[in-house]
């Protein structure tokens, strides 16, 4: 199965995000683009991945409203998509909500 598809996920009440930015550079990915309304954060990965959790991604979050929207994608293209960047993604969902 080729992925090139998008996750995302709308977060209702989030952390501010600045919060979300120090979150992501914790998971180790970096800055992309910065804008006060969106960010867009890279972690590098292989060219040619054998598996998806070693394959770059992209993750952009908007700001909507009081929270935030989640885009996540791989950045090349995977044969095999086994959830891991469902995985992920909603992993950051419960980080970026507030405790």
């Amino acid at each position: 199965m080729w992925s090139r598809r998008v996750i995302e996920r709308r977060i209702g009440i989030s952390v501010s995000m600045n919060e979300a930015r120090s979150i992501m550079r914790q998971a180790g990915f970096m800055e992309f683009a910065v804008n006060s309304e969106y960010f867009i954060y890279k972690k590098k990965g292989r060219i040619i991945p054998l598996t998806a959790s070693g394959a770059p991604i992209e993750i952009v979050v908007v700001k909507a409203g009081k929270g935030l929207l989640v885009k996540s994608r791989y950045s090349t293209v995977i044969l095999f998509d086994n959830g891991y960047l469902d995985k992920l993604t909603d992993d950051f969902v419960a980080k970026f909500e507030p405790t």
